[in-house]
Parts: structure tokens; sequence; C-alpha cells
């Protein structure tokens, strides 16, 4: 179990580091687009189809590890401050509903992602294509992914609340 723990720690940490990446990346290119524009009077072509797409993208990499961290499943207001029976049943209630609501979505992406891959999918802008299906492929993973991060509850010894691997900072510690 604690090897399975580790594999879906690492997997879904390192999606979340592939959305910092994408989000650096996407930064600099609007960045560079703008001097561009302002400056040089050319744009990048392609930005404004890119930075749309890749959005979604960066969303859907970094929701297994915010799952698997228990960062959004629950309001944190309403069960930190209720106790035994009442938080665990809350605890169960917002897994249960994450789950249903992830699995749900990525059935549903289903069909779309192979009518992409059929079609050849792509989104123009001017004269740049970018191909769709990757980022259908993101969301889809990032779904089932988000969906087994929330299941993590229901498994016996993996506990309610996962143990952080170390400690982060949150830039409010003095």
């Amino acid at each position: 179990m604690r090897k399975l723990n580790r594999v879906f720690t690492f997997i879904n940490r390192f999606l979340c580091y592939v959305s910092v990446m994408l989000t650096l990346f996407l930064m600099a290119l609007i960045v560079a687009d703008i001097f561009g524009r302002f400056f040089l009077h050319k744009s990048i072509i392609g930005t404004p189809a890119f930075a749309r797409n890749a959005v979604v993208g960066i969303t859907f990499l970094a929701l297994p590890w915010l799952t698997w961290e228990r960062k959004h499943l629950h309001s944190e207001m309403i069960v930190d401050r209720t106790k035994g029976l009442l938080k665990k049943f809350l605890e169960w209630v917002s897994s249960s509903v994450a789950v249903v609501v992830l699995l749900l979505y990525s059935f549903s992406l289903i069909k779309p992602t192979l009518h992409a891959f059929q079609i050849n999918e792509m989104d123009v802008e001017g004269t740049t294509f970018i191909p769709i299906t990757p980022f259908y492929i993101i969301c889809l993973l990032g779904c089932f992914l988000a969906a087994l991060s929330a299941l993590r509850m229901f498994v016996p010894g993996a506990g309610s609340a996962p143990e952080p691997l170390e400690k982060e900072p949150t830039g409010f510690e003095i």
C-alpha cells in the first residue's frame, strides 16, 4: 500500500510541477507577445489560441495534486470546526461527491477526446494550427487521477487526511 501511495504521490506531484512549468511558459509567452506588439508592432502568432487552451491544461494538471492533498474537497471552515462522527460524515460526503463528479466528468470527456483524435481537431488562430487533442487528454487524465485521489479516503490504512511529505511554507510563517 505504501508503494502505491508513493507512486500516486509522485505522479500527482509531477503533474503539478508540469502545470507550474506550463504556467511560467505561458507567462513568458504573453509578456513577450505584449512587448512585441508594443515595441516591434508585431505579435507572436497563435498566442491567444495557445493561452485559451493552456489555461484548461494548467488547471487539470494541478487538479490531481489538489485532490490528493484534500485542498478543495470541503469547506475547511465547516469541517475543521466539527468533531467526531459529524466530521467523518462530512469528509465522507465531500469525498463521495468529488469521486462521483470527477468520474462523470471523466466519462463525459471520452467521446470528445476520441472525436478530436478522429478529426485531428485544431484551434486556428491566423495561420497557426494548435492541436486540441493533447488538451483533451490532459483533462481526461487529470479528472481520472483526481477521482482516484478522492477515493483515497475510502482506502483502509490510507487515512482520511494525507500525510504531507515535508512541511511546505505557506508564506505566513514568521
